[in-house]
Formats: structure tokens, sequence, C-alpha cells
């Protein structure tokens, strides 16, 4: 087969392809005080996915809540422009100037919409949670070290599926 041909093919649907948010990456060390840059990652995935908005907190380290985020700061509207983009997409919080050194939690849930499987017509509201521990030092100490956050399933029995 020509290569022309392949790219014939390929081409007319590239745009179908669809990718999905699978977490963030943040520093390793976060100054209290600094502007943060968070990567929101993304990866290719076989299924559309609407992302509709995403949140991010902050937590003393594993003292935070199970099903929360801590402290909000920031959230950052998807929407269509952001939605089943195969890039990362940077955002920025700020943290607390008064935030506590030491270990803590960057978290953060996503709010999705998808289909059902099987069912195309019935819309599912899905929220993904993810956590990255982090240091917390002083102001300006922020490193470029970036980690990948972990996603996570809150406890059903306690989870409300509130975004803040």
């Amino acid at each position: 087969m020509k290569l022309t041909t392949v790219f014939a093919v390929i081409l007319p649907i590239a745009h179908i392809a669809t990718a999905k948010i699978t977490g963030f990456m943040a520093p390793s060390t976060i100054g209290a005080g600094d502007k943060v840059k968070i990567v929101i990652t993304t990866s290719f995935n076989g299924t559309s996915v609407t992302e509709v908005a995403q949140t991010f907190g902050i937590a003393n380290g594993n003292a935070g809540n199970p099903e929360g985020k801590g402290q909000t700061l920031s959230a950052k509207f998807l929407g269509f422009d952001n939605s089943n983009i195969n890039n990362n997409i940077n955002h920025y919080i700020n943290i607390p100037a008064d935030w506590p050194q030491g270990s803590a939690d960057i978290a953060s849930v996503l709010f999705e919409i998808t289909t059902a499987p099987g069912s195309p017509n019935v819309p599912l509201n899905i929220f993904r949670n993810f956590k990255l521990p982090v240091t917390v030092g002083p102001l300006n100490s922020t490193n470029a070290d970036y980690r990948m956050s972990m996603e996570f399933t809150p406890p059903a029995s306690n989870f409300t599926g509130r975004l803040g």
C-alpha cells in the first residue's frame, strides 16, 4: 500500500480520535505563597468523554477528608475547548502563604459526562478523584521535579459527589 493511500484513509478520520484526562502533575516541593503550575495530563482514549471542570485543593498530608480535596485552591472550566484533546493543559494554583510547611496532598476532583455502555442515550455524570503527596516549603521553594498524581476511589458510602 502506498504511503499516500495510508494518509488518504487516516487523515479524514484523525479528528475522531479522542482523549481523556488521566490526572495531573505538580512539583514534588511547593512553596507556601507560590503560584504553582499544574499540568493536567491527557492520553488517547477510544470513547468520547466530555470533561466539564476540574477543581484543585490542598490538605495536610493524609489528614484531609478522603472524599474531598481539602481547602479549595482553584477550578478550571474545561468545556469543549479542553475536552477530548490529546494535549496536556497548563493550569496555575496559588498556595496559601500561611499554609504550614511539611507534608500535604494536592487533590483534584474532575467532573465528566459520558454515556452508559450499550446505552448511548443515557448520560452518566462521573466524578474522578486524584491526589499527589507533596512537600510544602517556604516562599519561592517550588522545584521543577514534577510528579504524577494517582487516581483513587473514595468510599462509596461516604462520597457525596460534590465538587467542593
